[in-house]
């Protein structure tokens, strides 16, 4: 037994010892550019989540208000870069992508 751990002994110990750079990823080129709640976001999110029987106050969380939006930002571009949202509806990856950089931009009301 003590052979054994001695020969695993400097695996162990170098398995310990490693590390790994991770590199978080590169924003797309479109994040280059500044995206308006206004005019981008509002309206993908007025004309493909905040309809009847979704997000208009039929279920949580309603999406008809800039506040309600900020509040759940993570969770709409995790939810609609996963394409889990919006449900019966395909969002172009353009509209993903505005989603996704404007909340990387700090999800200004703008």
């Amino acid at each position: 037994m003590k052979k054994i751990f001695l020969l695993c002994l400097p695996l162990f110990i170098t398995t310990l010892s490693c590390t790994y750079d991770v590199k978080e990823p590169e924003p797309s080129a479109a994040c280059s550019l500044s995206v308006s709640f206004d005019d981008t976001i509002k309206p993908i999110i007025e004309s493909n989540c905040a309809i009847s029987g979704c997000h208009n106050g039929s279920q949580e969380p309603d999406l008809r208000s800039y506040a309600e939006i900020i509040r759940n930002k993570e969770s709409i571009k995790t939810r609609t870069s996963d394409r889990s949202m919006p449900l019966g509806r395909t969002l172009t990856q353009t509209q993903i992508d505005a989603i996704s950089c404007w909340v990387q931009q700090g999800a200004l009301n703008n």
